[in-house]
């Protein structure tokens, strides 16, 4: 609750004859202003600069933000000598907060259980939907359609069965209340929107959707020009009629540096929001804009290190959906991710994840923070697509299965085909012809299966062999690079309505990068798959 200034700001400024000490009393009185504004400032301060839980063990903190301490104690409290000696009572939802060498500290006083709340470790079981409780100084409560049945069914963020109700730790709270089906669904699709309201403090660090790149920024006439300076550009591809939200510092050059230029399909720009006069300072912005045709948002945006950490995008028809659409997708599919079956199809880059050959596969990463009844991989290293589908005799049903192929299909010369290989069901063995046969398989297993469409990632093994070396762009025996293959893909998605991952254009993985994320120039490390990982869930997100 915010401190009220209006009895001191009330008090007369000459309240004395003597001037000396009245000139004193005034000193003093703007001195308690300018302290209270202070202390008022410390939660927004806290929530938008959090910068982790703090243990009274860890080393002292040298970043300024805000800390939220790990343990706390009855009165007076537990000490921390790391943060200026500041004390975290029980009972209280605290946050220390460090400026420079000084500690603050925000607390808020938590619910207590009122004689109908019962403590859980008293709480008679079963406990039914409605049932409210107090679990380690917070009021959770049992999720409409779910039973706690035993003591085993704990209370947290992460709990199929419990909600937090009360006010305590409101960004994990936020977390909790949007997810889908009241389960978490991604790490980066359930922290920010809530009451399809734009709030940058949902999502710590701030969420990015899309591309960036560093090193240059966009005109106002649509030309992306190189910089040497503190510039970087987020491109995010974005359709008719969804509403990107934008948030973020640039310096505006005397406008000639725009905050946000639309490009449409036609390479017509369009400014969006015209970045501000000054030619040296970072200057905030923030906004809304739904095109009306296909195209890429472009957010100029500043690397420096106070700034780096402060611009947001996200883009509703992406891994962040409006709660209402999230709730009408839910109704129309009736799908519940703990009770849903994924298959994972694919060769040696989906093969390799699973085994952790080089790195933590992206369905492992996946895993890690959505909960499937089942995640089976159908995968085998130098398959190619003819070859998948040949193995596919032992398959069974499964709610969702997920194709990640190309690869091999480039190197051993697939024919490409054409489309109404696709579409006319013919069985002459192009790349069109099996992704056919691949379809028809999945839906012979399951009518109402969801198919996710994944574009290879890019490849180049020139910086680690000099043997039959090739990238993304070499043409094969049949005069087809990559991409080909890759296009292929995303023309059967968006005629057949396939919700797509294109991991091609969108993993930032590149001739030039790929060193740092693939082990040979093909499979790729932890970081690589991490990137595989959050583009793959935005695509299932879609239709969950």
């Amino acid at each position: 609750m915010a401190i009220d200034k209006k009895p001191i700001q009330d008090m007369p400024n000459k309240a004395f004859g003597d001037k000396h000490f009245a000139s004193e009393f005034n000193t003093v009185k703007k001195s308690l202003l300018d302290i209270i504004d202070g202390l008022n400032a410390v939660p927004s301060m806290i929530e938008s600069d959090f910068k982790g839980v703090l243990s009274p063990t860890d080393p002292t903190p040298t970043e300024d933000g805000s800390y939220k301490p790990s343990v706390s104690s009855d009165d007076p409290g537990t000490n921390y000598p790391n943060a200026g000696n500041l004390k975290a009572i029980k009972g209280f939802s605290t946050m220390f907060y460090k400026k420079g060498t000084v500690w603050t500290k925000s607390e808020e006083e938590m619910a207590k259980a009122s004689q109908n709340i019962a403590a859980f470790e008293s709480l008679q079981f079963p406990a039914e939907a409605g049932t409210q409780s107090v679990y380690q100084d917070s009021i959770w409560q049992v999720k409409e359609g779910e039973t706690a049945t035993s003591a085993e069914d704990i209370p947290s963020y992460t709990s199929d069965i419990w909600i937090k109700v009360d006010k305590a730790d409101g960004l994990l709270s936020k977390v909790s209340e949007n997810s889908v089906g009241n389960k978490t669904i991604s790490t980066v699709a359930d922290k920010i929107i809530r009451n399809e309201t734009f709030d940058q403090s949902f999502e710590i660090p701030p969420r990015i959707d899309g591309l960036v790149k560093n090193g240059q920024y966009i005109k106002p006439n649509g030309t992306i020009t190189t910089s040497t300076g503190t510039r970087q550009t987020i491109e995010v591809q974005i359709s008719a009629g969804v509403t990107a939200y934008y948030k973020g510092y640039n310096v505006g050059a005397s406008s000639t540096v725009p905050n946000v230029v639309f490009v449409n399909a036609s390479s017509v720009a369009t400014v969006v929001s015209p970045g501000a006069a000054s030619t040296s300072i970072a200057e905030p912005y923030e906004g809304t804009y739904t095109p009306t045709v296909n195209g890429t948002l472009y957010i100029n945006t500043d690397t420096r290190p106070e700034f780096v950490n402060k611009y947001l995008f996200y883009n509703d028809s992406s891994a962040i959906l409006t709660l209402s659409y999230r709730k009408k997708m839910l109704s129309a599919n009736k799908l519940d991710l703990s009770s849903t079956e994924i298959a994972w199809c694919g060769d040696s880059i989906t093969r390799y994840g699973l085994d952790q050959n080089y790195g933590k596969g992206f369905q492992l990463v996946i895993q890690e923070s959505v909960k499937f009844k089942t995640s089976t991989t159908y995968a085998t290293g130098g398959f190619t697509l003819a070859q998948l589908n040949a193995s596919s005799t032992t398959w069974v049903s499964h709610n969702i299965f997920s194709l990640l192929i190309g690869i091999n299909d480039h190197r051993l010369a697939t024919p490409l085909g054409v489309l109404s290989d696709f579409d006319n069901n013919t069985n002459n063995g192009t790349f069109y012809a099996e992704l056919r046969k691949f379809v028809n398989k999945v839906y012979s297993l399951n009518p109402n299966a969801l198919i996710i469409m994944c574009t290879p990632t890019q490849v180049n093994t020139f910086p680690f062999t000099t043997t039959n070396p090739r990238n993304s762009f070499t043409k094969n025996a049949v005069n087809c690079d990559l991409n080909d293959y890759a296009e292929a893909i995303r023309i059967i998605a968006r005629r057949y309505s396939f919700p797509l991952a294109d991991l091609f254009n969108d993993a930032n993985q590149n001739i030039f990068n790929i060193q740092q994320l693939t082990y040979e120039g093909v499979h790729q490390f932890t970081e690589g798959y991490r990137r595989l990982a959050n583009i793959i869930m935005n695509a299932i997100n879609k239709v969950i």
